[in-house]
């Protein structure tokens, strides 16, 4: 999903093709968007908004049609239920694993319980955590292995040095991002910044609700921030050029 709102992005924005070779492409992305709807996710849909009102900051119009479809999509498929639900439900597992994630970071609130894949479940006793919290908010059903928050999961396996860390690198990303967004020196660049803006912005919301710090997320995560690194060092080599 980040990278259809990255690639969308490129291809709506890449002047150096034909709006009919433009038009043609996008028609590409429809298999990444039936994907996105089978997963009838509602993190998902929510950072797909989120993603495209980035990219289409500056084109109104475009954001408004990509904003109808999704509307019209989610309203004639099973995934509207997952909203409706949201009403109707007692209060959501995630919300008791992020409670009882944050019972543990007050235990090892510096350096965390360690990182390493299943170490939350067999390190500590998750259920004696659960049991802490006030009684509306402890889970009716088993846990799952990793808090489904990553700025809470990265709190539990690495404490507080490594939460500042990790919000360090996001906010020098996104400032590079939106730098790049506004001062950049070409549209190349500009635009481009635009899609993985989107695309980061994307990936930051949905890991607000999943876990997005395992296995192929992660590999994301640093592709993303590849793409800027080499935006950046783009741009500056243009400065140079121009001086």
């Amino acid at each position: 999903m980040v990278f259809a709102i990255t690639l969308i992005g490129i291809v709506v924005f890449d002047r150096s093709r034909a709006i009919r070779s433009r038009v043609l492409a996008s028609f590409c992305f429809i298999p990444l968007f039936l994907l996105i709807f089978s997963t009838q996710s509602r993190a998902t849909f929510g950072a797909l908004i989120v993603g495209l009102a980035i990219v289409f900051a500056n084109r109104k119009k475009v954001f408004l049609f990509f904003l109808i479809i999704v509307a019209v999509a989610v309203m004639y498929s099973p995934v509207k239920n997952r909203f409706y639900a949201m009403y109707d439900s007692p209060p959501d597992i995630r919300l008791a694993m992020t409670l009882t994630a944050i019972e543990v970071v007050k235990d090892y609130p510096i350096t965390g319980i360690g990182y390493g894949h299943g170490i939350y479940y067999s390190k500590i006793d998750v259920d004696g955590y659960s049991n802490r919290l006030p009684e509306r908010y402890r889970p009716k059903t088993a846990l799952y292995k990793e808090p489904h928050n990553g700025p809470i999961n990265i709190a539990v396996k690495t404490g507080i040095v490594g939460l500042a860390l990790y919000l360090g690198i996001i906010v020098i990303f996104l400032k590079i991002c939106i730098h790049l967004v506004r001062e950049g020196k070409s549209w190349f660049v500009k635009n481009y910044a635009r899609a993985v803006l989107g695309g980061f912005v994307s990936f930051l919301f949905t890991g607000l609700f999943e876990p997005a710090y395992a296995y192929v997320p992660t590999g994301v995560f640093f592709l993303i921030l590849s793409m800027g690194t080499i935006l950046d060092r783009l741009n500056r080599e243009e400065n140079e050029a121009i001086k």
